[in-house]
């Protein structure tokens, strides 16, 4: 109940969670959160990718005649095997992210974590404490992470393996409002991000909206809304 309490003030009352950063820094749950950030972005690239060859693969056979009389056949069979292998077991699918993932959790700690620091230095406190900015960033993380990784185990347990999962997400009005909330859960971890950072920091308000909100949400419009929306 404990821990529920803390994800619920986590996603409800930033400013009381990150009222003690002391009280937040535990080596192993941190170890974990950066792990699990790490699992998560490479589940995100397996899915991305499993959808991207299926989408080509269609396209590849409605054009197997006009390719072969051109002499420049398309044939994506190596690579849609490669990615089966992860997405037709969830065994080779969890070993596959949560292997990979171990192996760039200290990449996310001190690559993405000096990342999210600079921006707390050009919000104007040049004196931060750089621990507490990369558990601010980790633990930020953790609002589009744990919702996301619920819904794996989910389809884990309901569905034969990952590739049928998508195949049911892609034709399900639910699975769509879904991945929905899962596009807008990491603009209010920019703004908790904003709040932790005001709240244990001396930053300029207008740089850190900025820096922690505006930029973030111009760099996602780009990279996911605007093919969406624009094609």
């Amino acid at each position: 109940m404990y821990v529920i309490a803390l994800i619920v003030q986590l996603f409800c009352r930033p400013s009381k969670f990150f009222e003690s950063m002391d009280d937040l820094f535990n080596k192993t749950l941190l170890f974990i959160m950066t792990w699990l950030v790490g699992a998560l972005t490479i589940a995100d690239q397996v899915d991305e990718t499993s959808v991207s060859l299926k989408s080509a693969q269609k396209l590849a056979d409605s054009l197997k005649d006009y390719t072969s009389q051109m002499g420049m056949p398309l044939d994506m069979t190596k690579m849609n095997t490669d990615v089966h292998m992860l997405t037709d077991s969830w065994l080779n699918y969890w070993g596959f992210v949560l292997g990979l993932g171990l192996l760039i959790a200290p990449l996310i700690w001190y690559i993405s974590g000096w990342g999210f620091n600079l921006f707390i230095q050009w919000s104007g406190d040049p004196n931060y404490n750089k621990t507490y900015g990369r558990m601010i960033y980790i633990y930020t993380s953790m609002i589009y992470c744990l919702p996301r990784v619920l819904d794996l185990f989910c389809e884990t347990v309901f569905y034969k393996d990952d590739n049928t999962a998508l195949d049911v997400d892609a034709k399900s009005i639910s699975a769509f409002l879904l991945a929905v909330v899962f596009a807008i859960l990491p603009f209010w971890s920019w703004i908790t991000a904003y709040i932790a950072v005001r709240k244990n920091f001396v930053v300029q308000t207008k740089k850190a909206i900025f820096w922690f909100v505006g930029l973030p949400a111009v760099w996602y419009f780009l990279t996911l809304w605007q093919p969406l929306l624009f094609g």
